[in-house]
C-alpha cells in the first residue's frame, strides 16, 4: 500500500461481552446445560491517502454478537 501513498493514521477497537449459563436437571443422571453469549464491538480507524492533496477517510463499524449453546448430559 505504500506505493499508492496509503497508510494507517489512527485506529482502535473496544468491546464488551457477557456470558451466562446454567444446568437444569431433568431426571436423575440426565440434564440440559445452556450457555448464552451477548456482546457489542466498536471499531474505528482513519486512513491517510496522499494523492494531489491530503485526504482522510474515516471508517466506523459497530457489531452485536449473540450466541446460544446447549449440551445434553
Amino acid at each position: 500500500m505504500k506505493d499508492y501513498g496509503i497508510k494507517n493514521s489512527f485506529g482502535f477497537d473496544v468491546g464488551i461481552n457477557a456470558q451466562f449459563g446454567g444446568m437444569f436437571q431433568i431426571k436423575d443422571g440426565f440434564g440440559i446445560s445452556v450457555l448464552g453469549d451477548i456482546g457489542y464491538l466498536h471499531d474505528d480507524y482513519k486512513i491517510k491517502y496522499y494523492y494531489k492533496n491530503l485526504e482522510y477517510y474515516y471508517f466506523r463499524y459497530d457489531g452485536i454478537q449473540i450466541g446460544l449453546l446447549t449440551k445434553l448430559m
